[in-house]
């Protein structure tokens, strides 16, 4: 395998983990996100308010949406490890692609969900102070 084919296939890996993080922080950010909270963006008349307030009322369609991307995006991401390893490694990188994929995607998902939502806790100056203090440890 070229050097050039190698370095794709790795920037194309952590723009998929990129993306596997939005979804997840996505799902987060809509979850913890109460009616009260919703309500209040709409009275203040924030910039998309009405957005998210139809996106909230329709959680069913948008919480399968998220799943769908997660798990599409996931199995892309594996897909293009397990053809980087086995490339590098032959067929014993098949199980450590699948390792390294999913201690990348977790960790990365946990912390850009937690940076989304300290952001969006401290631009709302909501009261997040329990997911707060599970981000920190």
């Amino acid at each position: 395998m070229s050097i050039v084919k190698a370095l794709v296939i790795l920037v194309a890996l952590f723009f998929l983990i990129a993306c596997v993080a939005f979804f997840t922080s996505a799902e987060t950010a809509f979850l913890s996100l109460t009616r009260l909270k919703v309500r209040r963006m709409l009275d203040e008349k924030r910039k998309n308010a009405k957005t998210v307030a139809r996106l909230k009322d329709r959680m069913d369609t948008l919480l399968t949406t998220v799943l769908i991307g997660t798990n599409f995006l996931n199995s892309l991401t594996s897909s293009l490890a397990t053809l980087l390893a086995v490339e590098i490694m032959g067929d014993g990188g098949v199980g450590l692609s699948t390792l390294i994929i999913a201690f990348f995607s977790i960790n990365f998902s946990i912390q850009f969900s937690c940076c989304c939502r300290n952001w969006w806790s401290r631009r709302f100056q909501s009261n997040c102070q329990s997911w707060s203090s599970f981000c920190r440890r």
